[in-house]
C-alpha cells in the first residue's frame, strides 16, 4: 500500500473530526450535561490522533503506524461518540481497544526506527520531514511569512 494513501486517510478523519467537534459544540445538548464532556474527549482524542496520522507516511512501517491510529480513532472516539449521543454508558465496551490501539501506535515509533536517521539510505522515495511540512507552499510564500513575522517581532520589541 502506497504510504502516501495515510494523508487521505487524515483528511477524511480531520473533516470528520472538525464536523463532529463544531456539533458537539453547537448542536448537541444532551440531558445530561456529563455526555457533553464524554463528546469533547472524543472530539480531542479524534483531532490529535488525525493530525498524527500525517505522519505515517515518514514512518519505517506506515501502515502499523496509520493503522492502529486509525483503529484507535474509530474504536475510542467512535465509542465515546455513540456512547454520548446515546447518553448511555453500555456502548462504551470498545473504548479500552482504542486507547490500546493508540499507546500501540505511539509505541511502534519507540520499536520502530524511522526513515529520518542519518545514514539510513533506505527507501528514499519517503519524503523528508521538511518536505511535508512545506508541500504545497513556495518558497516566495515562505519567505513572505519570515519576513512578516520577523517584522511583527520586532514592533512588538520596540512598542516596549
Amino acid at each position: 500500500m502506497d504510504p502516501r494513501l495515510w494523508h487521505k486517510v487524515a483528511a477524511l478523519s480531520g473533516v470528520a473530526a472538525l464536523g463532529l467537534g463544531t456539533y458537539g459544540a453547537h448542536v448537541y445538548k444532551p440531558k445530561n450535561p456529563a455526555y457533553k464532556e464524554v463528546w469533547q474527549t472524543a472530539s480531542i482524542y479524534h483531532l490529535v490522533h488525525t493530525a498524527a496520522l500525517l505522519a505515517a507516511p515518514i514512518t519505517k512501517n506506515p501502515n502499523v503506524f496509520g493503522g492502529l491510529l486509525t483503529a484507535g480513532i474509530l474504536a475510542f472516539s467512535g465509542t465515546c461518540y455513540a456512547v454520548a449521543l446515546l447518553e448511555d454508558r453500555k456502548y462504551s465496551t470498545l473504548a479500552p481497544f482504542g486507547g490500546f490501539a493508540f499507546i500501540a501506535a505511539w509505541g511502534s515509533l519507540l520499536l520502530l526506527p524511522d526513515y529520518l536517521g542519518e545514514g539510513s539510505g533506505e527507501n528514499e522515495t519517503i519524503p523528508s520531514m521538511a518536505e511535508l511540512i512545506l508541500a504545497g507552499t513556495t518558497l516566495k510564500s515562505f519567505e513572505c511569512f519570515r519576513v512578516f513575522s520577523s517584522c511583527t517581532i520586532k514592533a512588538r520589541i520596540h512598542s516596549l
